[in-house]
């Protein structure tokens, strides 16, 4: 008997828990394609795995100065940063990153992404069938 109630606590738990392979990679590839959208200066990436209603912003200061400030990005701002990086484009850099899933459950995913410049946290959406970017948070070095 107490092996027949652990056993259906055990799937009980596992079922709260609706991740398959599919939507890992699916989550794995939309990060990966926000970062490289960023590195290697192709919006398209960005077109694929960020919401155009998304939001955007973070924490950075700069070289001379010991204040944080916030700066955000709206998309069409993340489209013409890509678009501006494009002739900057640093294959070397973009080898710079650790994407991390924390939290995966059936319709939202967090994802810590460690590049060049700092830490993203995204916050995404399973929506129709394919895992989109809808918040980032980021903070620089």
């Amino acid at each position: 008997m107490k092996t027949t109630l652990a056993a259906l606590l055990l799937l009980s738990c596992l079922a709260g828990k609706a991740q398959t392979a599919t939507d890992t990679a699916q989550v794995l590839r939309a990060a990966n394609d926000y970062i490289e959208g960023f590195y290697l200066g192709d919006s398209t990436r960005i077109y694929y795995s960020v919401a155009p209603d998304a939001s955007k912003h973070g924490y950075a200061k700069r070289r001379d100065d010991t204040a944080w400030r916030k700066v955000p990005m709206s998309f069409s701002q993340m489209i013409g940063f890509t678009k501006n990086e494009r002739n900057r484009a640093n294959e070397s850099m973009a080898k710079i990153r650790d994407v991390q899933i924390l939290d995966m459950l059936d319709k939202i995913a967090v994802v810590k992404l460690r590049a060049w410049w700092g830490i993203d946290y995204l916050l995404l959406s399973k929506i129709s069938d394919r895992w989109i970017i809808e918040k980032v948070l980021w903070q620089s070095k």
